[in-house]
């Protein structure tokens, strides 16, 4: 047990540490009505890995039943109430969440983030997105992922997140950071919920893996909204 903690510590440390940004007081004084938004889709990773890229199997999951991005609108929607904000919730199509996510141009996404502050008269727009490949260590898994790591005969499973949540308000017309959070974080999973990686995870297990995301996911935004300072 002590070798199997030691190894999910390591992977822990592997994969975290970017500097929280925060709002400055000035900003903070500026805004009223905040428009919440979130971009993740409905498929998750799951995927095997080993210490090297043999035998490694990767999958994407079907997890539409969980309606993640509703989740996140509601939970951001809920912390930002509870400090007195005036809250304004964006679902976006699933069609219109592939677009954006998959787009490479960084004013088109400019552009598209401007007409919904506009659209909404917002003082700010706190969006969810799903955080970007880290090549320096090795992490090709984005948003929120189920990774199995098999390594020197120890085995662990657990669920990633691997998020940015971003603030942007207009300046002199045009779309500005806020701020810029990145949510990096692991929970621990039973091996036994995901036995065969040649295979999907089955529904019923599934179920039990949704739970658990939702209720860390709850704790991560609870925790991110009071570090940028809402």
């Amino acid at each position: 047990m002590k070798i199997r903690s030691l190894l999910f510590l390591m992977i822990i440390i592997l994969f975290t540490g970017c500097a929280q940004k925060t709002i400055s007081p000035e900003k903070l004084k500026r805004i009223s009505k905040i428009g919440v938004m979130s971009i993740h889709g409905n498929q998750i990773e799951s995927i095997e890995r080993g210490l090297t890229i043999f035998g490694n199997e990767d999958n994407l999951t079907d997890a539409s039943s969980w309606e993640i991005d509703k989740f996140i609108v509601d939970e951001l929607r809920k912390e930002l109430e509870l400090r007195k904000y005036t809250v304004q919730p964006i679902f976006l199509t699933q069609n219109e969440i592939i677009k954006y996510d998959n787009s490479d141009s960084y004013k088109l996404k400019q552009k598209f983030l401007k007409e919904i502050i506009l659209k909404h008269n917002l003082d700010s727009l706190l969006v969810m997105v799903r955080g970007y490949y880290v090549p320096e260590t090795h992490d090709y898994t984005r948003g929120i992922a189920i990774i199995k790591a098999n390594a020197l005969g120890m085995e662990n499973t657990f669920a990633k997140f691997n998020l940015y949540l971003e603030g942007s308000f207009l300046e002199n017309n045009e779309v500005s950071d806020l701020h810029f959070n990145k949510i990096v974080a692991f929970v621990e999973l039973e091996n036994e919920l995901w036995i065969n990686t040649k295979e999907s995870i089955p529904s019923k297990n599934l179920l039990i893996i949704e739970e658990r995301i939702k209720k860390s996911l709850s704790s991560l935004i609870n925790k991110e909204i009071d570090l940028i300072g809402y």
